[in-house]
């Protein structure tokens, strides 16, 4: 993975950053967020959606967003995403750390994206058609 980022101009250091982070996502069984958004992130930056440059002075990851809990395991003093989703991360001592990852939406979109891909059904009330009414 690290390889593919980097042949698309992302620095070394984020390109290894990304690979880790999706990575760990598929570690922690957080498939929605793993290795499966490497090819739509590949896509954003062949059409510069995002830059491939990381702005340090503003931004200490990479623009491209993975699970948000990667952010808050590591620490953070800035914003780096909209609204919707939460990430917290405390020290655990001699337990494991606790970290709360979540969206604040009905369902996050990488479900809904899992689900079309495997063909099946979402539950009413997750997303909207073109116009505007509940889908399935």
């Amino acid at each position: 993975m690290e390889r593919i980022v980097l042949a698309h101009s992302v620095p070394a250091e984020d390109a290894q950053i990304v690979a880790g982070c999706l990575l760990s996502a598929d570690l922690r069984g957080v498939d929605t967020h793993g290795v499966v958004r490497l090819p739509g992130y590949l896509d954003r930056l062949r059409r510069w959606i995002d830059q491939p440059a990381t702005h340090r002075s503003r931004v200490r990851r990479p623009r491209l967003h993975e699970c948000l809990s990667d952010y808050a395991s590591v620490g953070g003093r800035h914003p780096l995403l909209g609204t919707s989703p939460i990430a917290v991360g405390t020290p655990g001592g001699r337990l494991c750390p606790f970290v709360l990852d979540m969206s604040t939406a009905v369902a996050a979109r990488g479900k809904i994206r899992k689900a079309l891909g495997r063909g099946e059904a979402i539950s009413e009330g997750y997303a909207l058609d073109a116009e505007g009414r509940p889908t399935t």
